[in-house]
Order: structure tokens, then sequence, then C-alpha cells
């Protein structure tokens, strides 16, 4: 919860939203697994791409606003 109200404060809202589908998969117990794991894996890969190229926008975009 905390993950996703920082970056739904931060103005990442799509991304909260893509967390956010992600977690509805898994199970909620302490140390289970996701139900469908290879699924859940290929989901946080995409997730971590598409968070690494909004890195490297916003970084771009600070280095061009100096």
């Amino acid at each position: 919860a905390l993950l996703l109200d920082r970056l739904e404060s931060q103005g990442f809202t799509q991304l909260a939203d893509r967390v956010m589908d992600l977690m509805a998969g898994c199970s909620p117990k302490v140390a289970s697994h996701c139900e469908n794991a290879l699924s859940t894996r290929a989901r946080l890969e995409n997730l971590r791409d598409r968070a690494l190229e909004k890195l490297k926008e916003l970084k771009e975009q600070d280095g061009s606003s100096e």
C-alpha cells in the first residue's frame, strides 16, 4: 500500500495501476507464491522495463532544463 501511495503521489498513476493489477494475481498469504508464476514474472519484467524507460525520460528532461 505504501508503494502504491508513493507512486500515485509522485504522479505515476499508470505505474501504480499496473502494480495493483500485478498484486491482484498474488495470494495475500505470507510467503505464498503467486498463482501463475510465469505470467507474474513476465509482468514484473515488463513493469521494470517501463519504470526504467520513465526514469531515463525524467533524467533527460532534467538535463535539458539546466
